[in-house]
């Protein structure tokens, strides 16, 4: 009987680290899909400075601070979606996925309006498309994102939470097993110097 209820909990134990396993896949998943699709509006947003002719009016020098804003807001998503500790210690709200979400949105929408960039020649036509590309992607991540944090609100910190102390164990039990071969060869020492 008791040994019926551990095989039982063995069971759920491994198909709850199923789904952990299958959660953080898509997440991972998602996260580089997010990140190349930062990347397309980074560089859309420094090819939109590239070509823009250089006036020096205060419209054209807002929308060029912009789009240095749309750059510096790419390599924010970057970071984010890299999900380096030492930088999500600092932003701890987007360890949401709505707001995560909705910065997304932000970005893909500022690459969609200030990458506009007047011009007939190919390169312009080819920059409007590019554009229109990095920022729909971008934003359809967005969508993903929200929805995600609508439907298993909670859930991918649980998840974390389990990967970090599954890591820890894992840690801790190889630190064991160095202390016990240790502590083996000590006491072979022991009884070499103890047969002296």
């Amino acid at each position: 009987m008791a040994l019926d209820v551990e095989e039982g909990k063995g069971e759920a134990q491994d198909s709850s680290k199923g789904k952990h396993r299958c959660f953080a896949g898509c997440s991972r998943l998602l996260n580089t899909i997010t990140a190349l699709c930062s990347l397309l509006c980074i560089v859309a947003c420094g090819l939109a400075i590239a070509v823009d002719p250089e006036d020096r009016n205060l419209h054209s020098l807002i929308e060029q601070a912009l789009r240095l804003w749309g750059i510096f807001f790419g390599v924010v998503i970057l970071l984010v979606e890299t999900e380096w500790e030492w930088f999500l210690a600092s932003a701890r709200h987007f360890d949401s996925w709505i707001w995560r979400g909705a910065f997304l949105a932000f970005e893909s929408l500022l690459t969609l309006e200030i990458t506009n960039v007047a011009g007939s020649s190919e390169l312009h036509k080819s920059l409007r498309l590019y554009r229109i590309v990095a920022a729909v992607s971008l934003l359809c991540c967005s969508g993903l994102y929200v929805l995600g944090g609508i439907l298993c609100f909670g859930r991918r910190k649980q998840v974390r939470r389990h990967a970090r102390r599954e890591t820890e164990r894992q840690k801790v039990q190889e630190n064991l097993l160095a202390l016990e071969r240790q502590r083996e060869e000590l006491k072979g020492l022991l009884a070499v110097y103890s047969n002296d």
